[in-house]
């Protein structure tokens, strides 16, 4: 009876503990990302099984590989089949022998492969992964709190639910995974999404599923809202091709620097049939410079120049047709006056024929053909070409994929004055693709093109001093590059300098600015500055409270498949806040944010299952979600599962565990809710004899060196 008088009290206490969790579940703090340390993960020289066709169980090599290009070609296939954007792909292989065994994605081997070595088949070995993002072309892991290490790999994708251990000795630093069920991946490219699960674990074996999808974009967080957070730290490594909409001058040289007297001097020639000086009125009308501004008349004395087979004229007439301007735009004839100025060898035409190709504007897209010209080109020392043929290289687009080309063509643009060229250098010392990793050489890169005003290298220095990387930490210098970037359009500059606004890092903390930049960067269609703006009008921080406007912008980074937002969402339905009180609707949202493995969700998703409010009442399921949670440091979660297991609650009791649980509950719960649980747990903890209090308190102390 005294035991059974025992539960009961914790009972109680937990339904107090989770009341107040409800109420209060949307007050949680960020975290953000420490210190970094690089780690580069190689390829290795284990034969390659090809791409994966339906189950296959690896005997006779110990290796797996799936090659992108067959992913995507494969899903690009189905899709056009099916005519609908939303086709998933699904693969389902497993790994025997899976100690050492190797699970590739991409090029193998090679920089741009993701990889997993597989360690022996144990649960939460090794560091807790709470979050891992991509960032330009490089992968970091977000530490927990608690934790002593922030990762960062060379390769793209992002993982949750999975403990995770990176030895630091000798050699090849190896990707050890401490594996549990249901573990994600989601791995993001410019060519589809990619969904990576632990479908099953036995001794031997692993199953795993891919699921691939059309790109969708993706987004990030810091922690469960509804604070503002700070968006991943991250270099901006995004490059584009160049064409410079330029017209080419050429002609003979008049006296006068009267802009009237030289274009009547360019039209006397002209008139006399004189192509250099048909193409120099041309571009006197088509600039305005000395004639009114008229680009069907500079149409006209180009064509009359290019009919001659001058070069200059034939580009500059492309690049009217292209345009449009003066004529009826027409990317053919665009490509027809290009290629015949390109084959006499002018330089820009040839560049721009390049670009024409790897659009697919006025012919069929090939990214070899545009290669060859953009080479051609950069042979002629064209800066744009130079700058193209580098981004070629580094995307392998056209030719075979080289960093150390890439940087050798971008520092010849750089050295003639592409700032992108010396944002892109900047980008590659940073991450040490094509060169030793150098992030002080980095600097200097980003520096020169921060200066001729390249937004990404602005961005690029802000988050140098933001987290004094090779430069003093300087939160005010930071923020004069955020606003630099910023004020460009860069919207991950705008997020960033939002949130410094907002905390007063580095500035006078001022709300409104704070939802200034907050606003543009979410207009840009940043989820997280899209939910940061829910956050400002559910608050009234720099603005009138507004639910309705809370909702809205909530709603659009939802849908993008934010789970911060997705959990806020669920709450205004849960609450009436901004739109009709809806508990199914609400367990909808719940559910959404907690399948992406959302801490606050799946405790919120646990309670609806517990109460029956919105779904069918479902302890087992409510435990289920409990868990999840509490295995993320969730203290509510933790509480609610040490709960369930001293009472049997959709569990089969378990005295050992309800201790554990409270034991942990204790260390991540508020000050306030410490004396409450203690009480709990020492409650529970008579059941137990010193020999299992010394297995709880041993498995504890293990968990907290982990």
């Amino acid at each position: 009876m005294a035991y059974l008088a025992t539960l009961i009290a914790v009972l109680l206490l937990a339904l107090t503990v989770v009341f107040v969790y409800r109420s209060q579940s949307s007050k949680s703090g960020s975290t953000v990302a420490g210190d970094q340390v690089h780690v580069t993960a190689q390829g290795n020289n284990s034969p390659a099984i090809g791409v994966v066709h339906g189950d296959v169980n690896i005997q006779t090599a110990p290796s797996l590989q799936v090659k992108w290009e067959d992913v995507f070609s494969e899903l690009e296939r189905r899709q056009k089949k099916a005519g609908d954007d939303d086709v998933v792909l699904t693969r389902t292989f497993s790994l025997l022998r899976v100690k050492g065994a190797r699970f590739v994605l991409g090029p193998f081997p090679g920089p741009k492969s993701m990889e997993f070595e597989f360690g022996a088949l144990k649960a939460h070995e090794g560091l807790l992964v709470q979050e891992i993002f991509l960032g330009g072309e490089a992968l970091a892991l977000k530490r927990p709190p608690q934790s002593k290490y922030l990762v960062e790999f060379d390769n793209p994708i992002r993982l949750r639910g999975a403990g995770l251990n990176i030895p630091f000795g000798g050699g090849r630093p190896s990707l050890e995974i401490g594996l549990t069920k249901d573990a994600e991946c989601d791995i993001y490219t410019a060519h589809a999404d990619l969904k990576f699960i632990i479908a099953d674990i036995q001794a031997d074996s692993l199953r795993i599923r891919l699921e691939v999808r059309p790109p969708s974009g993706f987004s990030l967080s810091d922690a469960p809202p509804p604070k503002l957070s700070e968006s991943q730290d991250d270099f901006d490594a995004k490059s584009e091709t160049l064409s410079r909409v330029v017209l080419s001058y050429a002609g003979s040289t008049p006296t006068s620097t009267n802009a009237a007297d030289v274009a009547k001097h360019y039209r006397n020639d002209a008139e006399k049939g004189i192509p250099i000086s048909q193409n120099a009125l041309g571009v006197a009308y088509a600039n305005g410079q000395g004639v009114p501004q008229d680009f069907a008349e500079a149409a006209k004395w180009f064509r009359l120049a290019a009919d001659q087979g001058l070069a200059v004229a034939q580009r500059n007439l492309g690049l009217l047709y292209r345009k449009g301007q003066g004529v009826t735009k027409d990317y053919e004839e665009a490509h027809k006056w290009y290629l015949r100025a390109a084959e006499q060898g002018e330089a820009d035409a040839q560049n721009k024929l390049a670009v024409l190709y790897a659009n697919g504007e006025g012919v069929k897209h090939d990214d070899g053909e545009a290669f060859k010209w953009y080479r051609r080109a950069a042979e002629h020392g064209l800066a744009e070409a130079e700058f193209n043929v580098g981004s070629c290289y580094n995307h392998g687009r056209g030719v075979t994929q080289d960093d150390a080309e890439a940087v050798k063509w971008w520092k010849l643009a750089a050295g003639q004055g592409i700032a992108e060229a010396a944002s892109d250098l900047g980008v590659n010392y940073a991450t040490g693709r094509g060169v030793a990793p150098d992030l002080r050489e980095a600097i200097r890169w980003w520096e020169l093109a921060a200066e001729k005003g390249n937004a990404r290298a602005q961005y690029n220095l802000g988050e140098c001093y933001a987290h004094g990387r090779e430069v003093p930490q300087d939160h005010a210098e930071a923020v004069r590059w955020y606003r630099k970037a910023a004020e460009s359009g860069h919207a991950k500059a705008q997020q960033k300098l939002s949130f410094c606004f907002a905390v007063g890092r580095g500035v006078t903390q001022d709300y409104q600015q704070a939802v200034h930049w907050c606003r543009l960067a979410a207009e840009q269609g940043l989820a997280e500055s899209q939910k940061n703006l829910g956050v400002a009008f559910a608050n009234g921080q720099g603005v009138s409270q507004d639910h309705f406007e809370a909702v809205k912008w909530y709603r659009r980074a939802a849908d993008q498949g934010l789970a911060d937002a997705q959990f806020n969402l669920g709450l205004c339905y849960a609450r009436a806040q901004g739109l009709k009180q809806d508990f199914a609707e609400a367990a909808r949202w719940y559910r959404l944010a907690a399948e992406r493995g959302h801490p606050a969700a799946q405790t919120e998703l646990g309670l609806c299952y517990s109460s029956g409010q919105g779904m069918p009442e479902d302890k087992g399921q409510a435990f289920k979600w409990w868990l999840r949670a509490a295995e993320q440091n969730f203290p509510a979660a933790q509480f609610n599962v040490g709960l369930c297991c001293a009472n049997g609650i959709g569990v089969e009791s378990n005295v050992s565990e309800a201790v554990f649980w409270f034991t942990i509950y204790t260390a991540y719960a508020p000050a306030e809710e410490r004396e409450r649980a203690e009480s709990a747990r020492r409650s529970v903890a008579k059941a137990l004899s010193p020999e299992q209090m010394s297995a709880v308190d041993l498995r504890v102390r293990t968990r907290d060196t982990n």
